[in-house]
């Protein structure tokens, strides 16, 4: 499987309904943790650019959209924009390979 990636920013004026869904949010990242497809996420602290980073294990860009198309936060429209890479790993601890 390939590692990927995943750039989420929020959309702007979303921080109540992002605090709204977050219990959901993270139940769902957990699922894929749980399921050995989320290698890692979190927060980017950006003031005017809020975001998060993810990156998870999957066939191709194409599973990895319909993976998160069921996060709670792109089906509440808080996710302005989601960019997806493969990522190509050069350098990792054993917890990353």
């Amino acid at each position: 499987m390939t590692l990927y990636a995943v750039r989420y920013e929020y959309a702007e004026g979303s921080a109540v309904e992002r605090d709204r869904h977050r219990p959901a949010h993270v139940a769902f990242l957990r699922g894929l943790f749980e399921a050995d497809t989320l290698v890692l996420s979190g927060r980017l602290e950006h003031d005017d650019r809020p975001g998060a980073l993810i990156v998870v294990r999957a066939d191709d860009p194409a599973a990895v959209e319909r993976s998160l198309d069921h996060d709670p936060f792109w089906s509440a429209g808080v996710i302005r924009e989601r960019d997806i890479r493969t990522w190509n790993v050069a350098f990792a601890k054993a917890a990353l390979e």
